[in-house]
């Protein structure tokens, strides 16, 4: 399996910083076939990407782990965790392997097809705020989030 590679550069920045998520299996305990559960946990507390990939060597998936890769302080001050999802493969979050959730329940959930690339941010609210078939830029991302009515408040609340 080759999937930890691509967005370890990233996700080790996002854990290193101390803003990072680590994995917490109890998390997806009693859920593994619930992806809406397992979303709700995030809801009011983080902001959610979604990174489908066909294969662990696609080029859209490498691009945006470049994108994203030194980032991590910028991450964890937007509250974001990292879903790596990988068809046919366990999926991913903030660098760490979930064994018993396959990429393939979420890929059903969110209308992806097995061959696509597919990055889908969620708002800590749920909803989903972006949805593209392409990498997305750190700046990109960060101005999007930015702009949010939530996170306007969390930058006043925060002094950024």
């Amino acid at each position: 399996m080759k999937v930890l590679p691509l967005l370890s550069g990233m996700v080790s920045t996002l854990i290193m910083a101390g803003e990072g998520q680590p994995f917490n299996t109890a998390t997806f305990e009693n859920k593994s076939n619930d992806v809406s559960a397992l979303m709700a946990d995030y809801q009011w507390q983080n902001r959610v990407l979604l990174v489908f990939a066909p294969d662990a060597e696609h080029g859209a998936l490498a691009e945006q782990s470049a994108n994203l890769s030194g980032m991590g302080a910028d991450l964890g001050a937007r509250d974001l965790v990292v879903w790596q999802l990988v068809d046919q493969e366990p999926a991913v979050v903030n660098g760490a392997i979930a064994p018993d959730l396959t990429s393939q329940l979420f890929y059903d959930h969110f209308s992806i097809g097995n061959g696509e690339f597919t990055v889908i941010l969620l708002g800590k609210d749920g909803t989903e705020k972006l949805k593209q078939a392409q990498p997305v830029t750190a700046d990109g991302l960060f101005s999007l989030i930015d702009a949010m009515p939530m996170r306007q408040r969390e930058m006043r609340e925060r002094g950024n």
